[in-house]
């Protein structure tokens, strides 16, 4: 899927900000929604919904009522346009405002920035979920009883302690974005969710190994391990079967990872700016659809030299099938050239 942000809304509140894309993560895919049961609708006067807010167990330990606490918040509703990605910008309300605005309809997508509303009670069949500025030690319990989220954004948090439990519950998930958030772990919870298709953890320290639970997420099409000081990949990766796109450039491998010759489903691979990188192994021949290799900056490598790997992976194909037919090989500065009957002198394209 083409790379795209979820949105940044930092304009007036008084504007509508269409969102952009200048990071180059992923967004979350326009999906077809539901209309409201009748338990969304909400009467802010009625006075047993009114004690369900301030007695829920989300509250803060100061006495202050949700409904008067200001939170900086946007969201999408249900009857709102799911093919655009205009939306509210970022505003700050409190949570009784953020009601009157839903009145009987639901929200779709919601963005939160510091402080986290109660969430079971603003937006209980939220699709898409974007949190940021998470205060320290926040156990996100809230975020289990989301039970409809198909798209979870925590980039950029604090997660040094570990990723809450709480994710784990959220077996819906199709999209979870966990990049930058210090990460060192993963917890076992994980393997629950067995319809995520898109998983980003790039910029995270695994220098001590990739967490074994990311094997278990065999539904998975998109693996994004960037930038996660990875010197090698676990066995348990070559069972995610279906993965089509593997991104583990700017790490510290020196080869291949034998996993990666598994994935015969792959068609994108990125091991761009690993360093130390000396070697592609010949196996990389069996990943049938493979229609991209990106090896920018992996200045190192020998086998196949770095400067038949520029050309990518039909270039690649071509130098492993000339070893193979016994073929002697050139290589120069220049272009590669091809000594043989049939192509003495002509450059790998």
């Amino acid at each position: 899927m083409p790379k795209r942000k979820l949105k940044k809304l930092k304009s007036s509140p008084s504007k509508k900000a269409k969102s952009s894309d200048p990071s180059g993560e992923s967004g979350p895919s326009n999906r077809q929604d539901e209309g409201p049961s009748s338990s969304s609708t909400r009467d802010l006067s009625d006075s047993s919904y009114r004690s369900q807010l301030d007695d829920s167990p989300l509250s803060p330990s100061n006495t202050t009522s949700y409904s008067v606490d200001v939170y900086r918040v946007s969201y999408r509703l249900s009857t709102q346009e799911s093919d655009d990605w205009f939306i509210d910008s970022l505003q700050d309300k409190t949570v009784g405002e953020v009601l009157t605005d839903v009145g009987e309809d639901y929200i779709t997508y919601f963005e939160c920035i510091g402080k986290i509303p109660p969430l079971s009670i603003l937006c209980p069949m939220v699709k898409e979920l974007q949190l940021e500025n998470i205060p320290e030690n926040c156990q996100l319990e809230s975020l289990s009883s989301l039970t409809q989220l198909e798209m979870l954004w925590l980039s950029d948090n604090n997660f040094k302690e570990g990723l809450p439990e709480a994710v784990g519950a959220l077996t819906s998930l199709a999209e979870l974005y966990l990049g930058r958030c210090q990460l060192q772990d993963l917890p076992e919870s994980l393997s629950s969710l067995t319809q995520l298709k898109e998983l980003r953890l790039s910029v995270n320290n695994f220098k001590e190994g990739l967490p074994e639970v990311v094997g278990t997420l065999t539904s998975l099409t998109v693996l994004d391990l960037d930038r996660c000081q990875l010197q090698d990949l676990p066995e348990s990766l070559s069972k995610l079967s279906q993965l089509e796109m593997l991104d583990i450039s700017g790490n510290e491998l020196k080869e291949v990872p034998e996993a990666v010759f598994h994935l015969t489903e792959l068609k994108k691979l990125d091991i761009s700016y690993n360093y130390e990188l000396t070697k592609i192994d010949e196996k990389v021949m069996a990943l049938n659809k493979l229609q991209m290799l990106n090896c920018d900056g992996c200045t190192k490598l020998i086998s196949p030299p770095y400067t038949v790997c520029q050309d990518g992976i039909h270039a690649i194909q071509e130098y492993f099938k000339a070893l193979n037919q016994g073929r002697e090989i050139e290589v120069c500065n220049a272009p590669v050239a091809i000594v043989g009957n049939s192509l003495a002198g002509k450059p790998v394209s």
